[in-house]
């Protein structure tokens, strides 16, 4: 998938803060994602992650939703390459905090697009590259 710079890549946080209209950080996520004209692109992890919190919330229909708009095509799912997700596992690898494997491939993921989170340690991260 070719993709440009100005590509955005949204952290589940966002996500289900967005789609979820009980989260904390709805009416943040609504005025986040309301402000957004780049290419949104969905990561795999991203897709997995989202999909798997609102099952866990019992929300099989935010579940299926947000599924159904990554296919569909009103986000790019983005499928990472062999050579990202070597680059991923070997940071994960290396680092000694507590971010999660689909955090540290969106710390990865940074160095070439705009990743908005409300995670404060991915974030932190984030700002130190």
């Amino acid at each position: 998938m070719e993709t440009s710079k100005a590509s955005i890549v949204l952290d589940s946080s966002v996500w289900i803060a967005y789609l979820h209209k009980e989260d904390s950080q709805h009416e943040k996520a609504r005025e986040v994602v309301g402000n957004i004209t780049d290419i949104v692109l969905v990561p795999e992890e991203v897709l997995s992650e989202v999909a798997t919190a609102f099952k866990r919330l019992k929300r099989d229909d935010l579940a299926k939703n947000f599924v159904r708009r990554v296919i569909s095509g009103e986000s790019s799912l983005f499928v990472l390459d062999e050579t990202i997700v070597y680059k991923i596992a070997t940071t994960f690898l290396s680092r000694s905090d507590r971010l999660s494997f689909t955090d540290i491939a969106l710390l990865v993921l940074a160095q070439e697009y705009r990743v908005i989170t409300f995670d404060r340690q991915l974030q932190k991260a984030i700002e130190q590259l």
